[in-house]
């Protein structure tokens, strides 16, 4: 495998060391289940993505809303 990017909800003392050798990784960010929109936001800006989360959260809301009243 040759992973561009390695996402850990943990940063772990004895694999941190060897994982960031293989590829860059984001460590520590936690909530990400509990707290999926945050996760998905945070995600979306370490991958550069920010305009097409915002996007696609905006169509959440939306269709939210329009479920809402059928």
């Amino acid at each position: 495998m040759k992973p561009d990017l390695i996402l850990t909800t943990e940063y772990n003392e004895e694999i941190y060391p060897l994982l960031s050798q293989i590829v860059h990784v984001v460590a520590q960010f936690k909530d990400v289940v509990l707290n999926w929109k945050e996760g998905f936001t945070f995600i979306a800006e370490v991958l550069g993505k920010k305009e097409k989360a915002t996007q696609a959260l905006n169509h959440y809301y939306q269709r939210i809303e329009e479920l809402k009243y059928h």
